[in-house]
C-alpha cells in the first residue's frame, strides 16, 4: 500500500507531501524534480520507493527519529518487500505499472542531510528505483501488486 507520496519541485528542495500525483510514462512524477530533463540521469531516476517498515527499523536500531521526508524517496510503502520487485513489473493502484530497476542505496548526500549512520543502517534497505512503464494517477492508500 502507498502510505505517503512525496515530491520536490527542484533538486535539493524540501519534499512536499501530497495525496495524489500523476505518474508520467518514462519520465517521472508531475511536479517532481526528476521530470526536468537536466535532473534525470536515466530510467532509474523516474520514481523511488521506500518501505515505512525499514524507516521504523532504522530509527529503533539507531535511536533516531527520521521521517519519510528525511529519506527523500517519492513513494512510502507499507506491507511490500521492495527488494523482491527488482527486475519485476508491478501495478500501483488500478493503472500505473512500474518496473523495478535496482535497490536505491543510501548516499553521502543523504548521510550529510541526516546522519552518517544511515549509510550502514539503510544499506540494501533504502528503497527501490523504478521506471514508469505505464502512466496514470497514484494516490495514498493505493495497493501495490506484483504482475506475472
Amino acid at each position: 500500500m502507498i502510505k505517503e507520496i512525496l515530491i520536490a519541485p527542484i533538486r535539493g528542495a524540501d519534499l512536499q507531501t501530497i495525496k495524489t500525483v500523476e505518474a508520467i510514462k518514462d519520465t517521472g512524477l508531475a511536479g517532481d524534480r526528476y521530470v526536468v530533463d537536466k535532473n534525470r540521469k536515466g530510467d532509474d531516476y523516474q520514481i523511488t520507493l521506500i518501505e515505512s517498515e525499514e524507516i521504523d527499523r532504522y530509527n529503533v536500531e539507531y535511536g533516531k527519529s527520521f521521517s519519510a521526508l528525511d529519506m527523500r524517496r517519492n513513494l512510502v510503502t507499507h506491507g511490500v518487500r521492495l527488494a523482491e520487485l527488482v527486475g519485476k513489473r508491478f501495478m500501483v493502484g488500478s493503472a500505473v505499472i512500474l518496473e523495478g530497476i535496482e535497490i536505491c542505496e543510501p548516499c553521502s548526500l543523504l548521510a550529510n542531510r541526516t546522519d552518517p549512520s544511515i549509510v550502514k543502517g539503510m544499506l540494501h534497505r533504502s528503497g527501490l528505483r523504478a521506471r514508469i512503464a505505464t502512466g496514470g494517477t497514484i494516490s495514498v492508500n493505493d495497493t501495490i501488486r506484483r504482475m506475472c
